[in-house]
This record gives C-alpha cells, sequence and structure tokens, in this order.
C-alpha cells in the first residue's frame, strides 16, 4: 500500500522515505477484488527475523528501518482504513444496482484552511481521504490570507492546491467515486459554487 498515489505523502509522513515508484489509485481499485493480507506488526518481524522476506544479509537493516513496530501499526491503520473505502464504493453500486433510494444521514462536510504555503496538498489529500471515510462528504477548501499581508504562498502553489479541491477527475486524491461526478469526497462545481473559496 506504500505504492499507492494517495497514500504516498501518508507513508513519507510516517517512515520518512518517499515512495518514487506509485501506482494511481484508480488501477487498484479498478479490481474486481482486492484482498489484504493482514498480520500484527510482531508477526511480520518475526517472519523478517526468520529469513521469510528477505535475505538474511538485509534482516537487521530492514526490522531498524522500515519495518519498526510503530511504522508497521502506522501503515496497517492506514491500509485497513483505505480497504474500508472500497467497501463503501461497493455497498453505493449494490444500491444504485438495486434502485434503493432509501434515506441516508446527512452528508458530512469537511473543511480545511490552507494559506497557500507547503503543507496544504498534504492538509487538502487528508481531508479529502477523511471526507471520503465520511460516506463520500464534501470537502471544502478554504484560502486563508494572513491578516498582517505577509504572503504565505506562491500564486502556482495556491493553484495547485485549488486544483486538487476542483479536479474533477481528482487523479492526485486517488480516484474513488470519480463516476459519480466526486472523488475521494469532493465534488466537481462550477467555479462559483466550488469546494473552494477565498477568505
Amino acid at each position: 500500500m506504500q505504492h499507492l498515489e494517495s497514500l504516498n505523502d501518508v507513508v513519507q509522513q510516517v517512515t520518512g522515505v518517499r515512495q518514487r515508484e506509485t501506482v494511481p489509485d484508480r488501477v487498484v481499485r479498478a479490481a474486481d477484488q482486492i484482498e489484504l493480507v493482514d498480520m500484527s506488526p510482531e508477526s511480520l518481524r518475526r517472519r523478517l527475523a526468520h529469513g521469510n522476506v528477505y535475505a538474511p544479509e538485509k534482516v537487521d537493516a530492514a526490522l531498524a528501518a522500515w519495518f519498526r513496530v510503530g511504522n508497521l501499526s502506522a501503515l496497517r491503520e492506514v491500509a485497513l482504513l483505505w480497504l474500508a473505502d472500497r467497501v463503501d464504493e461497493s455497498v453505493q453500486r449494490y444500491r444504485e444496482q438495486h434502485d434503493i433510494d432509501g434515506t441516508w444521514p446527512a452528508r458530512e462536510r469537511v473543511v480545511v484552511a490552507v494559506t497557500g504555503g507547503p503543507e496544504g496538498e498534504a492538509l487538502i489529500r487528508r481531508a479529502a481521504r477523511i471526507a471520503n471515510r465520511a460516506g463520500g462528504g464534501d470537502l471544502l477548501a478554504v484560502h486563508v490570507s494572513p491578516s498582517d499581508g505577509l504572503r504565505s504562498g506562491t500564486p502556482d502553489r495556491t493553484a495547485e492546491q485549488r486544483r486538487l479541491v476542483e479536479e474533477p477527475a481528482a487523479a492526485a486524491l486517488g480516484g474513488g467515486r470519480a463516476g459519480r461526478g466526486r472523488a475521494a469526497g469532493v465534488r466537481a462545481r462550477r467555479e462559483r459554487d466550488a469546494g473552494w473559496c477565498s477568505a
């Protein structure tokens, strides 16, 4: 799961390593079936120590770096949450195929405030994942300009952050429910009605 495009920033935060080889989420989500092989961090570390994963000369370095208990626990949680989104999509498809229009709870809305600074992309991606886990809720981004007049971000960076929120396919957010006009919880709307405003 560390190679999934939408989770690239999370994996880097957890492990300190940026994966250069990534796969767009839509490629994996297009599979007929996804199977998650789950095991506790301790079990995986035992398999490593017994030489079931890497050659013996690589085991100590792997256990001390990538395969630390903290890393494995965090990555396991991220993988389970990503897979839960797939289950939600399956339920939604079933409802559509069987014309089930029952009442749903009110749609959740996740609001993220960005200044155009370098942390904005990661904040938007995280907010999109939260909105998606909340049943495909709306993601709203608010661009905040500091009142002291200091510039907080470049126009290019601000434009890229806006694109992440408004882009209909939302490829940078990992795909998901793009076929229904939103992806990763982001609804594609006209600019006047978009999930972006400046304050």
